[in-house]
């Protein structure tokens, strides 16, 4: 505001007066504030130029806007918080003046962000503000993978993975990278991706379970900045494990209708060597009988796969697992697959027995037998155990007798009785083989200490010295102070080799 005062000073014949005062108010010049920023999309961590321009179109006294514009946004930086109009112009035709100054913003995130220009005002012109946007896009990545181009089943293989950053300018990629084995939709693993520079990496290992061609994808998960991609599948041949091992097993499984008994031994001798072994497996239910001699065989950790020939078209494939020693029940896993004329498969934990698996055994003495079996067998008439008359039995081996008076394997024998009431009673025996040696008849006999189930309600023993000696045409065992009648082989089958 301002006050204005008119003073007549008089003449010969007037006196002088003064008015009263008469307000004036005077005010700023309005302004409007533009802002632009070119280009208007950009990748993240690159610079824009953003000019903010102040306009005073005020008619016919329009004046050029002084002072400052200060910058905001909504997700980056500027090369400055503010920046000094200068830079006059008049339009022709409008009489409107403007300054303009301009500083360069540099997104951090991918996305729309909103830049904030405002002008603060001087002593002539009002302040004012104005908005553009600016569009960051994420960086486009190309990831790349390799890994060993072969290894043994059971050894690791190393993968890296690349991540390449195309714009080739900060930020560069950070975060994980997932790797995904033969089409799987889960990964297996991850990393994280470090280093310096335009292209990142990190590192995994793969330890394959079988053997055959496989292939390895890495997914960048991508962040911020950039975008996601994947490599091309990185191809490795796996070869099967050729170190000496063993796997031996006896046992009993549930099967659709009842039960199926198990028993065999597995084994490579030498490094790089033939696997041999043989497998005896009968399906009480089904009465199907498959065995036959073992020609591959596979170990890693406490797994082991070994397959062979069960007749001119027929081919078996056993999976093991060694999770407890006798008698864990549950806890070890028997799965046979029967390819050929008449498919069969069936499997799952053990109902009782046990198998080992040992990654490395040293190479057997030079006369070694190997006995298995899987059947049922009946007693004579009188055969009893503790009181308990006894009339048959089902039983699944494996042992490997290597001829040094040591014995190696499993032995689950399921008698079968009458209780004093007159009621089916069954006595389940599971032992582990720890000494054993060859007759001149060709039986074999081994021994070892057993947990022994009564099937009475009553705790298992455990620790009981058993011995069976095994023929081609039945068992003999004798548990603790006990030796029982030989039991016949009515089903199933023993080998001695």
């Amino acid at each position: 505001p301002h006050s204005i005062v008119a003073k007549y000073a008089g003449d010969g014949a007037h006196a002088d007066s003064t008015s009263p005062p008469a307000a004036v108010t005077a005010t700023k010049h309005s302004t409007a504030t533009s802002v632009s920023c070119t280009p208007a999309s950009v990748p993240v961590g690159s610079p824009t130029s953003c000019t903010a321009t102040v306009t005073d179109a005020t008619p016919v006294v329009a004046t050029a806007p002084t002072g400052t514009v200060s910058f905001a946004n909504s997700g980056g930086t500027f090369s400055a918080s503010s920046c000094t109009l200068g830079n006059a112009n008049t339009n022709p035709t409008t009489g409107a003046v403007s300054t303009s100054c301009a500083v360069s913003f540099t997104p951090t995130a991918s996305g729309l962000h909103t830049i904030t220009a405002t002008y603060g005002g001087d002593t002539t012109h009002d302040g004012s503000s104005g908005t553009t946007g600016v569009t960051a896009s994420k960086h486009s990545t190309a990831t790349g993978l390799v890994c060993d181009p072969s290894v043994p089943v059971g050894s690791a293989a190393s993968c890296t993975a690349t991540v390449t950053d195309t714009v080739a300018t900060a930020p560069f990629p950070t975060g994980l990278v997932n790797f995904f084995a033969d089409g799987a939709a889960t990964p297996f693993t991850s990393c994280s991706l470090s280093g310096s520079g335009v292209t990142q990496s990190c590192s995994v290992s793969y330890t394959p379970t079988t053997a055959g061609p496989h292939s390895i994808v890495a997914k960048y998960a991508g962040d911020g900045a950039h975008a996601d991609s994947t490599s091309p599948p990185a191809p490795i041949v796996v070869s099967p494990q050729t170190t000496p091992g063993k796997v031996t097993g006896g046992g009993v499984i549930n099967v659709t209708g009842g039960t199926a008994n198990f028993g065999f031994v597995a084994q490579r001798k030498t490094t790089g060597g033939p696997a041999s072994g043989n497998l005896n497996y009968l399906d009480h239910a089904t009465k199907r009988h498959v065995h036959g001699p073992v020609t591959s065989l596979t170990i890693t950790g406490n797994s082991a796969e070994f397959s062979g020939p069960c007749g001119s078209s027929c081919t078996f494939t056993v999976d093991v697992q060694d999770n407890a020693e006798p008698d864990g029940s549950g806890k070890d896993v028997f799965t046979i697959r029967i390819t050929g004329s008449s498919p069969y498969m069936a499997g799952g934990p053990i109902r009782s027995g046990n198998i080992q698996v040992h990654n490395e055994s040293p190479a057997p003495a030079q006369r070694e037998t190997v006995a298995t079996g899987a059947g049922a067998g009946i007693f004579p008439s009188g055969a009893s155990l503790n009181g308990i008359p006894l009339n048959g039995l089902q039983f699944g081996k494996g042992v490997d007798i290597p001829g040094d008076g040591s014995a190696t394997g499993d032995f689950q024998a399921l008698l079968l009785g009458t209780s004093l009431l007159g009621q089916p009673q069954k006595i389940n025996i599971v032992g582990k083989a720890s000494s054993g040696s060859v007759n001149p008849d060709g039986s074999a006999i081994f021994a070892g200490l057993s947990t022994v189930d009564m099937g009475d309600g009553t705790a298992p023993l455990t620790g009981v010295p058993c011995s069976v000696t095994a023929t081609t045409q039945g068992l003999r065992l004798i548990l603790g102070n006990t030796s029982l009648p030989a039991a016949t082989l009515t089903a199933g089958r023993i080998t001695i080799q």
